[in-house]
């Protein structure tokens, strides 16, 4: 239990804090937690050496006045030792997501995110900027993890106010936010001015509405997106190749629109974004004064001498998909109902309308058995913004609540806010308390089983689609560290995957089972460079193969979910691990063991980031928005 102090509050300052249950985050400065709705910030030791206590001081001295959507600092914390620890400032709820979740295809599907809602954020953050500078103060390290939106009227926050720049204090810079015209400089020092903070909120709501960096797609001869950026080579440019799979093309941009980005990103304009554009071009969204293109369907089902075949085509988007069995499963959500399509190896596609969409559910899908021992198969069903698990009983004439002898529920994984749990073909995988527990139905009953006792909120983890016993992977988190496990039917074990630096962030991660290893993929950020990690590791926890990190701006792909994992072996290296990761120039095929990147060349036309793929029979599953392809 920690206990800190909160200066100039009275007459009770001692605040108690459970160093598990009351952590919300943490990041490469500190560790975020909350109690009685206050968020507290406490400093790690190296950064408190910085002239960090300064800053602070000087910040607090300044008595500023910001609109509602900053979360500043409200007064420093202390130690037993009267020294300075760490702020605490108002919380944002679990209905606020951080920024980058408007172009993460998960999010957006399930949300259904549209450009409006994007434009409505944004425009509602206008005033929330332009009241930082109105205080001679730069956001200066302004990205999409620092900044936070709410749908429920379009609200928009900014935090991290202890790291804005003002008087002789500089700030940070996220490489793909930062103003090409900092490149190379020092930021600790006043060199910040509103116009940088403009260009990135800028790229922030181009990336949001067209769901690509506006120095992306791809550029044969220039790779490297800082590259492009530098000489000012857009998206939108005709020497770049634009997304063939994306969901939002160009026509999303009204004439404004276009013209104001162009200004930012093509003419290196450093202005504030007008409050009237934004308006005009919310307008024409709400009126249907714009004619946006569709998404482009594919041309051709035979290209570069792969086949596409259709095997579920939807009337909405998906947002959830199983293979069991190679039957493949899918939940979308059709016109304000949720529905499951099945289709089996052999045989036509079903379609079974459920009950009306429940913004923002996530769902699962698994066997089990009903009171009279008959195969049954279950949704599983997570509700917004609770720890809720909720059954359907799913038969040919839809859904029905099943409601066993107890209630299920789950904590949440506070690096998400969210709660956590996975499904697999036999089992429900919870927390229950610290423990993790595999949990399975039958003859219409749940039957538990304690896995393991991990750190209550602090545990992230993934599961195998099929295994006859429970087995899982994932870590928690201890003490600015990252501890990762593995359960599987022969125990516990932690591998041996070396600790990040202590001043690089773990932002996000993913991870797919094979029969005998385990692909990791990392995401970290360190200085305000991210960086991919790719490992394959063993089941007795062993890392089998594990390179350095690769930075994100000049590689193939910068997103890490939706890779197809299969094993191969090797006549000369044994047991490999191959990648496929779907990338704005289709297919890569990724060996760790050979470090040897390959194209599958004409993919694209089929495959795009984004999507999602799967190794299925003798060919790859592409996962898109509205529908589910085998490649072959």
């Amino acid at each position: 239990m920690l206990q800190i102090y909160v200066a100039r509050v009275t007459p009770s300052a001692l605040v108690s804090l459970d160093v598990d249950r009351d952590k919300v985050g943490e990041g490469a400065n500190g560790a975020v937690y909350v109690k009685d709705d206050k968020a507290y910030k406490l400093y790690h030791p190296h950064v408190l050496g910085t002239g960090l206590i300064t800053r602070l001081q000087d910040f607090l001295a300044k008595r500023v006045n910001l609109q509602v959507g900053v979360v500043k600092p409200e007064n420093l914390l202390l130690g037993s030792d009267g020294r300075v620890v760490g702020i605490d400032m108002r919380f944002l709820g679990r209905d606020y997501h951080p920024m980058f979740k408007l172009r993460e295809p998960e999010f957006v599907n399930r949300y259904d995110i549209t450009p409006l809602k994007v434009a409505r954020i944004f425009r509602a953050g206008l005033p929330v900027l332009s009241s930082v500078h109105s205080q001679r103060m730069c956001v200066g390290d302004h990205n999409d993890k620092n900044t936070f939106f709410k749908l429920a009227g379009s609200v928009f926050e900014i935090i991290d106010v202890d790291s804005f720049a003002f008087d002789a204090y500089g700030s940070q810079g996220q490489e793909f936010y930062l103003d090409p015209g900092l490149y190379g400089k020092d930021l600790s020092l006043p060199v910040f001015v509103p116009g940088n903070d403009w260009y990135s909120n800028a790229v922030m709501l181009y990336w949001s509405l067209l769901l690509e960096h506006p120095y992306g797609g791809v550029h044969r001869r220039v790779r490297d997106l800082l590259m492009r950026a530098q000489q000012r080579i857009t998206l939108l440019d005709q020497e770049v190749i634009y997304p063939s799979q994306s969901t939002r093309p160009p026509s999303v941009l009204n004439a404004d629109m276009r013209q104001m980005f162009d200004m930012f990103f093509k003419q290196g304009w450093r202005g504030p974004i007008e409050e009237s554009i934004l308006d005009r071009y919310i307008s024409d969204l709400e009126f249907g004064r714009m004619q946006v293109e569709p998404p482009k369907r594919r041309v051709a089902n035979v290209s570069g001498g792969y086949q596409a075949t259709d095997l579920v085509v939807t009337r909405g988007v998906i947002v959830y998909t199983a293979v069991y069995d190679q039957t493949i499963y899918v939940v979308a959500h059709e016109q304000r109902k949720v529905v499951l399509y099945i289709r089996p190896e052999t045989g036509n596609v079903r379609r079974i309308e459920l009950f009306p969409v429940q913004n923002g559910a996530r769902y699962g899908l698994m066997m089990g058995t009903n009171q009279k021992n008959e195969e049954t198969l279950y949704l599983v069903v997570n509700p917004e913004y609770t720890l809720d698990i909720r059954f359907y009983a799913v038969d040919q004439n839809g859904a029905t609540r099943v409601n066993f002898e107890r209630e299920l529920q789950t904590q949440p994984f506070m690096g998400s806010r969210m709660a956590i749990f996975r499904v697999s073909r036999n089992f429900l995988y919870i927390m229950v308390g610290s423990v993790l527990t595999a949990v399975s139905i039958k003859r219409g009953q749940l039957a538990s089983y304690s896995l393991r006792a991990l750190r209550e909120n602090q545990t992230w983890f993934t599961v195998p689609e099929t295994s006859v016993s429970p087995r899982a992977f994932g870590y928690y988190r201890y003490e600015g560290d990252h501890v990762f496990w593995i359960v599987t039917e022969d125990g516990y074990r932690e591998t041996n995957i070396p600790f990040l630096a202590i001043d690089e962030n773990l932002i996000d991660s993913s991870a797919r089972f094979g029969k005998q290893t385990i692909m990791l993929l990392r995401k970290t950020e360190r200085g305000g460079q991210e960086s991919i990690y790719l490992d394959i590791i063993g089941l007795d926890g062993r890392v089998i193969t594990g390179g350095p990190p690769v930075r994100v701006s000049g590689h193939i792909y910068n997103e890490i979910h939706g890779r197809a994992y299969a094993e191969v072996n090797d006549s000369t290296l044994g047991l490999m691990g191959v990648v496929l990761h779907p990338t704005n120039e289709g297919v890569k095929q990724e060996v760790p063991a050979k470090n040897t990147i390959s194209d599958f060349p004409g993919s694209e036309a089929f495959v795009g980031p984004g999507q999602s793929l799967r190794m299925y029979r003798d060919g790859i599953l592409v996962i898109s928005g509205h529908e589910v392809t085998l490649l072959t």
